[in-house]
């Protein structure tokens, strides 16, 4: 089992390259063949700049890893950031090229640090995106997490995401299949008793999505996914047990509902209120025993294998 991992993540890290790589010899290549009209085709592409924000209110804080860090009191969610597209071609091979960037924090009522409050974490991203053979998108971004109150140092990672819009099938339910690598690069664990960076975890997802538009202004989708990878991912750190070795994280499924603000003018952007569950089932055994330093247990017994997070919140895009 160990072997089958290490080639599968190997063929899936030569596979996101090299889809990569396909896809920036086809921009060369179509940047040579327009260099002909330069003024025309600068009519065609033009860059946009779009923003979002997300605000989001919940009963406890899971990483999508599968590590429980609160389990009380409120805590909320807040995400920004901007979207820059510098190349848009939707007749072409890649259709459209996207640079993004923003951040993330994380505020629980139940902290009170005398230097920074209930300000738990921030998150900063960059990234690009690639939209190619009408379907695919390729997206590859940094990502570092830090603990304003210093419960650990700077976690420096890196996320290859490929995915599939299969909307083009005309079913009722569009889902949305990805595959994720997520690769952490240096820091502490992300799941606290992990290796300390150099590893890394594969996910594979789906977002099933029902969309009620044509009727009422409402979305529904069932965000689902499960993580595989080496063990050390989980129980390469000082505080792990050792002999648990699984090679799978979490497996998690929810459904989120979202209605959209139709009476805001589009002139101003979207705005959006959306509601949502998601369960998770902790299949690793080094995920319960992080309970005992994020919750402050005092035993595996007291951990939570199988966590409900309930979710409502509001944001807005333009």
């Amino acid at each position: 089992m160990r072997i089958m991992t290490k080639v599968f993540g190997v063929l899936t890290m030569r596979y996101l390259i090299i889809n990569a790589l396909f896809v920036l010899l086809n921009v060369s290549s179509m940047m040579a063949e327009e260099a002909s009209n330069p003024d025309e085709e600068l009519k065609k592409i033009g860059s946009d700049i779009h923003g979002f924000c997300d605000f989001v209110f919940k009963n406890s804080y899971i990483t999508p890893r599968g590590l429980l860090v609160t389990d009380t009191d409120l805590t909320v969610q807040i995400l920004a950031g901007l979207v820059l597209d510098v190349y848009r071609k939707p007749t072409k091979t890649v259709s459209g090229i996207s640079i993004i960037f923003g951040v993330w924090n994380d505020l629980w009522t139940g902290q009170d640090n005398p230097k920074v409050g209930s300000w738990n974490e921030m998150d900063w991203f960059a990234g690009i995106d690639v939209s190619f053979a009408k379907s695919w998108k390729l997206r590859a971004q940094f990502i570092e997490f830090l603990s304003p109150p210093g419960n650990f140092t700077p976690e420096n990672n890196a996320e290859f995401t490929l995915s599939y819009d299969d909307s083009l099938w005309r079913l009722p339910i569009v889902f949305n299949p990805y595959i994720r690598f997520f690769w952490a690069i240096s820091g502490d664990s992300t799941v606290v008793v992990g290796k300390p960076g150099d590893t890394y975890y594969i996910e594979f997802g789906l977002i099933p999505t029902l969309n009620f538009n044509k009727c009422i202004p409402i979305t529904l989708t069932a965000p689902t996914w499960i993580s595989i990878g080496p063990p050390n991912f989980w129980n390469g750190g000082k505080l792990a047990l050792k002999n648990e070795k699984s090679h799978f994280g979490v497996i998690s499924t929810g459904l989120k509902g979202n209605v959209s603000l139709t009476f805001i003018p589009q002139t101003l952007g979207k705005g959006y209120l959306d509601i949502g569950i998601q369960y998770y089932h902790l299949i690793n055994n080094n995920l319960l025993q992080a309970q005992l330093f994020t919750l402050d247990l005092s035993s595996l017994h007291s951990a939570k294998r199988n966590v409900v997070v309930g979710s409502a919140g509001f944001g807005f895009e333009f």
